[in-house]
């Protein structure tokens, strides 16, 4: 059987060679939901720059932000002159620098492109740091008693997220190896809310502490892990395909071994697949969490070959009704009353549920992995199959579509 690396990598190759051919109808970019005045372009770095600049000025179109090591741009229109955005898109894609180029559309809408974080979060008094490795979600993936300890090469995770809360005694500062903003644009990725319902929904700073949680769970798994914060999602949960695409870059350029995205995407983001195609050819293992509706399908970016999906289970080890499943989901862990940290307080925890943190659970795994067989990341993923703990109850719909099992997190550092 050909490992998972070979058959990512001839999985990317068969895109590249479609996606180049003639008369092949690739997915093609959500519609946007208010005026096209931004766009997201993704050019060749090596390429012939000129050709961007040239279009860009002709059409009256303004860099606004850039990652110009990868080759990401963040454009607006400049006055009533301009060109419309499909007009400039046209342009810009008859070039030969230019990769990929979408509308950005307004984050804070619930529509296409929006980034929309799903799961809450429970305050339990009776939750301490100590119980938490003895609690049934981690009882199922067979997690040791007592912590590992360090391993000689650290492995290095990406948590592509929001609400970050820096100063929870769950996320020990030296575990931190670095952050960045990629919705603000600085090296601060700490976010505690601004005590307004931006969005609408009825609730306050939604988002906050939900980076914070799936940063919580992985370092249960893998508390040595090395973390690479990236603030994705504002304060109520929400990014765009420009913060996800920045994210990304910025976790490329830091080398680290894991991408985890416990976000979905409203629609088809052709940047930020070509993001990640790029990842698995840098050897970045990425996993996403397979999508909350219950529904027999993959959501974006979960639902692309070159990223690994994760379901969901029950903490008894049942199909959770809730999770996401399809025959290409990778593996499953618990989505379900899982403990980790709470925002209230530096030493509050509660109960985390969805898919989120079954892709946290995923990271932290592969971490640990990665640094008990330093190397090719991708290398471990066939010996995470391979150990893998079969489920409980599971409906017929279900079988064959969660993944080869559950994470048996105790195989990896057992003598």
């Amino acid at each position: 059987m050909a490992t998972w690396k070979a058959r990512v990598g001839a999985l990317l190759v068969g895109m590249l060679v479609l996606i180049g051919g003639p008369g092949l109808l690739r997915p093609g970019p959500a519609a946007a939901t208010g005026p096209a005045d931004e766009l997201v372009v993704l050019v060749d770095p090596s390429g012939n720059l000129g050709l961007l600049t040239s279009v860009l000025a002709a059409g009256s179109w303004n860099v606004v932000a850039a990652e110009s090591s990868t080759g990401l741009y963040r454009i607006q229109r400049s006055g009533s002159l301009a060109w419309s955005a499909s007009a400039l898109i046209s342009s810009l894609e008859s070039t030969s620098v230019v990769r990929g180029v979408e509308a950005l559309v307004d984050a804070r809408h619930v529509a296409e492109y929006v980034v929309q974080q799903t799961t809450p979060v429970y305050l339990d008094d009776d939750l301490t740091a100590a119980s938490i490795r003895s609690a049934d979600a981690y009882l199922l993936m067979n997690l040791p008693a007592n912590a590992p300890s360090a391993p000689s090469v650290l492995p290095r995770l990406a948590v592509l997220d929001g609400g970050f809360v820096l100063t929870h005694e769950a996320f020990p500062a030296a575990r931190l190896a670095d952050q960045w903003d990629a919705l603000d644009g600085d090296p601060n990725a700490a976010d505690t809310g601004n005590g307004i319902d931006d969005d609408g929904d009825g609730v306050v700073d939604g988002g906050v502490g939900h980076g914070l949680g799936m940063v919580g769970a992985a370092l249960v798994v893998c508390p040595h892990a090395d973390i690479y914060c990236a603030r994705v999602l504002d304060d109520e949960g929400c990014g765009d395909s420009w913060s996800v695409a920045n994210g990304l870059a910025w976790a490329m350029s830091q080398g680290v071994d894991v991408i985890n995205l416990s976000f979905a995407m409203d629609g088809y983001s052709e940047v930020v697949d070509l993001m990640l195609q790029d990842a698995a050819n840098q050897g970045i293992v990425v996993v996403a969490a397979a999508g909350n509706q219950g529904a027999s399908n993959l959501s974006f970016p979960a639902n692309l070959p070159q990223v690994l999906a994760v379901s969901g289970t029950e903490e008894d080890g049942d199909a959770d009704d809730v999770a996401n499943f399809h025959a290409n989901t990778w593996m499953s862990a618990p989505s379900r009353n899982v403990p980790g940290p709470h925002p209230s307080a530096p030493d509050a925890y509660g109960w985390w549920s969805g898919t989120s943190v079954s892709s946290a659970l995923a990271a932290g795994t592969l971490a640990l992995a990665i640094g008990e067989n330093p190397g090719d990341p991708w290398s471990v993923l066939d010996d995470l199959e391979g150990a893998a703990l079969g489920f409980g109850a599971m409906p017929q719909a279900r079988v064959g579509k969660q993944g080869a099992g559950i994470f048996d997190v105790g195989t990896i550092t057992a003598p």
